[in-house]
Order: structure tokens, then C-alpha cells, then sequence
């Protein structure tokens, strides 16, 4: 644990996107434990990171291929480690929400 906070530390790196809900959940529940809530850089879930980033450049996410004929239903599922762990529940709507076409 040490190791990869100080390998992380050392890079200047500012933020740590994860794709993976339990890799989040580990580093933001675990590895925050070893350092008194001070890892020294933000970490965030793709869910998070891309709403996000995209309001802060005025991106846009488009789903193209809709027509009449071609309807499009979104499920979305709670990954455990996201949800019940990290308390992750409305970005992941919110990301679905922008996309513009859905």
C-alpha cells in the first residue's frame, strides 16, 4: 500500500481515474485508511471524472445511430462497489443523462 501511494505521490500525479469499481472502492476505503484520509492526490470513477470533465469543456456525448426505427432503452446496473461501498448513485445517471439522443 505504501509502495503505490509513493509511486503515485512521486509521478505529481493529481487525480486517479478508475474504471473499476472495487479498484475505486480499495483505493478510496482502504489505501485512505493508511493515511488519515491524506493520500495527497484525488481519486475519482470514470462515472465521476467524465460528467464532469465534459461540463468543464463543453463537451457534448451524442448517441447517433437513433431513429424511429432504431430506439434505444438504457438499463443501468449499480456495480456492489460503487454503489453500496463508495455511495456512487447519481453520477452514473447523470452521464446517461447527457447523452444527448438517449
Amino acid at each position: 500500500v505504501a509502495t503505490n501511494i509513493e509511486m503515485i505521490r512521486s509521478l505529481g500525479v493529481k487525480e486517479v481515474v478508475f474504471s473499476c469499481s472495487g479498484c475505486f472502492s480499495t483505493m478510496n476505503i482502504e489505501y485512505n485508511k493508511f493515511t488519515d484520509n491524506n493520500l495527497g492526490f484525488d481519486l475519482s470513477h470514470m462515472v465521476q471524472f467524465v460528467p464532469r470533465y465534459a461540463k468543464e469543456k463543453g463537451l457534448k456525448i451524442r448517441y447517433t445511430k437513433r431513429t424511429k426505427d432504431n430506439p434505444l432503452v438504457v438499463t443501468y446496473h449499480d456495480p456492489c462497489h460503487l454503489g453500496r461501498y463508495s455511495e456512487i448513485y447519481d453520477e452514473p445517471r447523470e452521464l446517461i443523462d447527457m447523452i444527448e439522443g438517449i
